[in-house]
């Protein structure tokens, strides 16, 4: 199973300088859709995942380019992490756009420790520093 994590399936990135708050917001990233496949060799999990991250202009916005990050993580019973790679994307939106999106191929293989397969899912998010998670406990994501 490959699901978004819907918790961390938004971000925000403030203006340079900027205040947490909403009207100091450059970006909103959201992590949008995932297809994937995964096989088994051994106790090696390798998943191919296609996923759709979108960027959208906010009000503080000075530019036309933004960089997010988001993460694979495979997960075991009570989805405890076993293990997690982070990705780097980078956006355009051109000029007179509010949005645009990429679809980010990543492929990625993890130890399973031996466990049964209907034991392990994939969760995937943004990749969310600090201050954003402290101004998302203030200001719920849209």
């Amino acid at each position: 199973m490959t699901a978004v994590l819907k918790p961390l399936a938004n971000t925000v990135v403030f203006a340079p300088g900027g205040q947490h708050r909403p009207l100091y917001i450059a970006w909103y990233g959201r992590y949008s859709d995932i297809s994937s496949s995964c096989t088994l060799n051994g106790t090696t999990l390798h998943a191919a995942l296609d996923n759709v991250i979108v960027a959208e202009r906010g009000p503080a916005v000075r530019d036309n380019d933004v960089d997010l990050s988001y993460f694979v993580a495979l997960t075991g019973p009570d989805q405890a992490i076993l293990g997690k790679k982070t990705f780097a994307v980078h956006l355009t939106v051109p000029s007179g756009e509010k949005r645009a999106a990429v679809n980010d191929h990543v492929e990625v293989a993890f130890n399973t420790g031996g466990r049964p397969v209907a034991d392990l899912g994939i969760l995937v998010g943004m990749q969310i520093p600090p201050d954003v998670v402290d101004y998302f406990k203030h200001y719920p994501a849209r």
